[in-house]
């Protein structure tokens, strides 16, 4: 083997780092798409507006490339350029990891030519891919010269990177390798590797980072990325030989290691482990290349010197393995989307221009990005029917005030569907002469009023025909006589939906009169064959209540009718273990206040300032002052929620002697039963009457009336507190006195 070293480590690296940003700035800044949700939420953390982003973005999933990244994004710098550098730099050092790793020049080079040249580098461009590959490369060279300290930084730095089961499968691997192959106890490196695992186990403990989401391992995605390589490039064949030589060339205990963490990256399928694979691939072929040279030095008859075999044999073996790179590179660059980035680049500027900066969109990140809009990934880049009508789907449940999507095929029967239709319109148009997707079209939402999905009720019921309601929301919780109403149903299939839905939403008082009713057929939004199971659909219901509609408390509630018939059909609740089927779902409250709001300063003639339940106040008091013995007389109490309560509770009355004889009671919920407790809002003042009737032999004297609230049925009373924060013994608050004369 070939042990002299020509050039210097630095020169090597500055002429890895001209050819390597040579190569990637003539490719230029086309990235994926996920790679500009990593820039949004770079900018969005160098701007300190991270938080911002919840609902539409999820927490950084890559702590440490995200900090390289929001430091000049702080700055005002160009992330994309700045992203570009890091990548040149990221493959680069392993680049040069590799030719400290291989003991034979020759295949070094060879290992790093394949490396340089690979379809790898141009699809991972901006993410975080080139410095996992880094930090895996320089963790095997640390490894093979035994530098503990630089083995367990860049095992750190990895699991910094991505923490998933991969990157920590890896460390457990690599650790139980350094203990046999070393025989010794990893004393250190284990220890700067549990700080890096203590650490981000802290951070995702005070939601600073999202927690890893443990994979659902299978075969299907390892073999959709395989077949996708094949199809760019038979060549690709070529490489299984070496890598097996080159697997079969490492020690015992490293063979079943690699192997065992080999299977769980494949059945893991995330794009960061196919680089971590791929890496592996090259510097296996590699070793597998100069094993082959060892295997035929003996058995070459001429005189030929060791390094005029390995080089002649590198660059014959070389040869043949470039081109798998060099027909894999020519696809895609035919297929990069320079005219699909001109026209996002087009419709960003307009976004920018037109669109309100809290406006939301669903387009591609990398339209999201130039427009500095929240956005929801459409990703066109799946034939998939089932992704799509995802995708689809997204739309329905989050209802964007902008959908940016090519005039596609696979689109075409989701934008003309009914729903589509009437809830959006095209406002824009940008086309290009040389591309296929031409044109781009922009549509605006036209509901008049957002639909508020942002605290949707979980629940778990099973309706008909293999269908559950997941959660709902509705919105607005107060409204007046005539106002719609706009309901949200988040439904799951469980299999093929063969039939829609009769489905029934009522607006209804406590005496069960209704002032708002829809009467639907579900799916809505969606063409029912595009409804696959596994997928949750959001169905959005606007109702107009009657112009008659009370004031005080509704209930919403929801039922299926069975077909064919007008009969409700039984529901089940799959919270509990028990079976409990029901023919009406309540849903919730609404509140209907009064059309003249009550003001506390306003309160005559005696404002009270009492605490029920850290939950309700009671703001005042309206009661006679002198009464007579059998008279009928009526009591107000005026009460303001001070967030929503927890219970229905009952408010009782109690007119008692000096003694604590019990004259005359009132018990019951606000309003005779009309305004639960449940459907108070807070800052609303509800008046409250409660009749009473003094008995006839009542004797003349002053008399104290006293009021409280408790739960039925267990008649538990709610503590309450005076206004000068003094607890009532009791539970039961003395109010005033009254004079029977």
């Amino acid at each position: 083997m070939i042990k002299n070293r020509i050039m210097t480590p630095w020169i090597e690296f500055g002429l890895l780092f001209l050819i390597l940003g040579t190569l990637i700035l003539s490719w230029g800044a086309y990235f994926e798409d996920d790679v500009y949700v990593i820039f949004q939420q770079a900018r969005a953390l160098g701007m300190g507006q991270l938080k911002a982003m919840a609902g539409w973005k999820a927490c950084p999933t890559s702590p440490l490339y995200m900090l390289l990244l929001a430091l000049p994004a702080a700055l005002h710098f160009a992330i994309p350029q700045v992203a570009l550098l890091l990548s040149v730099l990221g493959w680069t050092l392993s680049a040069w990891s590799l030719i400290r790793l291989l003991p034979s020049r020759a295949t070094a080079y060879l290992s790093v030519l394949l490396l340089i040249t690979s379809p790898l580098i141009v699809t991972t461009l901006g993410s975080e891919a080139a410095w996992m590959a880094a930090c895996t490369t320089l963790a095997l060279y640390a490894f093979d010269k035994r530098h503990e300290i630089l083995y367990a930084l860049a095992l750190a730095g990895l699991l910094a990177l991505r923490l998933n089961i991969v990157t920590v499968s890896l460390s457990l691997c690599l650790l139980l390798a350094q203990s046999i192959l070393w025989r010794q106890v990893p004393m250190q490196s284990g220890s700067i590797i549990t700080g890096t695992l203590l650490l981000l186990g802290i951070l995702i403990w005070q939601d600073v980072l999202p927690a890893p989401v443990l994979p659902t391992l299978s075969l299907q995605p390892g073999r959709q990325y395989l077949q996708q390589i094949l199809e760019e490039s038979t060549f690709y064949y070529l490489f299984l030989p070496f890598i097996c030589l080159g697997f079969l060339n490492l020690p015992r205990a490293a063979q079943w290691l690699g192997g065992m963490w080999s299977l769980i990256a494949f059945l893991d399928g995330s794009s960061s482990t196919y680089t971590i694979l791929t890496l592996a691939a090259y510097c296996l072929t590699g070793r597998g290349v100069q094993t082959l040279i060892d295997a035929l030095r003996p058995r070459v008859k001429a005189d030929l010197s060791l390094a005029t075999l390995t080089l002649s044999s590198t660059l014959i073996i070389g040869g043949f393995l470039e081109l798998a790179h060099i027909a894999s590179l020519q696809h895609h660059y035919v297929f990069r989307p320079v005219a699909r980035h001109q026209l996002e680049r087009q419709a960003a500027t307009w976004l920018w221009a037109n669109a309100a900066p809290t406006g939301t969109i669903f387009g591609s990140a990398h339209l999201g990005y130039y427009a500095g809009r929240s956005t929801l990934s459409s990703q066109d880049n799946t034939r998939d029917p089932q992704a799509l009508a995802a995708r689809f789907h997204a739309i329905n449940r989050y209802l964007p005030d902008y959908v940016i999507i090519f005039n596609t095929l696979d689109w075409d029967q989701w934008l003309h569907t009914d729903a589509f239709q009437i809830g959006y319109r095209p406002v824009h148009t940008f086309t290009h002469a040389y591309s296929p997707l031409s044109p781009l079209i922009v549509w605006r939402s036209q509901h008049p009023t957002p639909v508020n999905v942002a605290d949707p009720q979980d629940t778990h019921i099973r309706l008909p025909l293999g269908v559950e309601l997941l959660s709902y929301t509705y919105w607005p919780r107060r409204l007046q006589a005539g106002d719609l109403l706009y309901v949200t149903l988040l439904l799951h299939a469980t299999e093929p939906v063969s039939r829609p839905l009769h489905t029934i939403l009522r607006v209804r008082d406590i005496d069960g009169n209704g002032y708002a009713q829809s009467d639907i057929l579900l799916p809505r939004q969606t063409p029912l064959d595009g409804w696959y199971p596994g997928q949750t659909i959001a169905t959005h219901i606007v109702m107009t209540t009657s112009p008659d509609t009370p004031a005080g408390a509704l209930t919403l509630d929801l039922a299926v009718m069975e077909p064919g018939t007008y009969t409700f059909a039984p529901l089940q609740s799959l919270e509990s273990t028990e079976v409990n089927t029901f023919n009406i779902l309540f849903l919730g409250y609404l509140a209907v206040p009064w059309a003249n709001d009550i003001q506390p300063g306003s309160l005559h003639p005696r404002p009270i300032n009492a605490n029920f339940g850290q939950q309700i106040s009671l703001r005042g008091l309206d009661a006679p002052e002198v009464i007579t013995p059998g008279s009928h007389f009526e009591v107000t109490l005026y009460w303001e929620a001070q967030r929503p309560p927890d219970d229905n509770y009952v408010v009782f009355l109690h007119l008692l002697t000096a003694e604590g004889q019990m004259l005359a009671s009132h018990d019951g919920q606000p309003l005779q039963s009309r305004y639960p407790t449940l459907a108070w809002l807070p800052s609303e003042i509800v008046p409250d009457p409660h009749p009473l009737q003094l008995p006839s032999d009542t004797p003349p004297g002053d008399y104290h009336l006293y009021v409280g609230m408790y739960t039925w049925p267990d008649l538990e009373r709610l503590p309450v507190w005076n206004e000068q924060g003094v607890e009532i013994p009791e539970r039961s608050l003395p109010l005033t006195a009254i004079q029977v004369q």
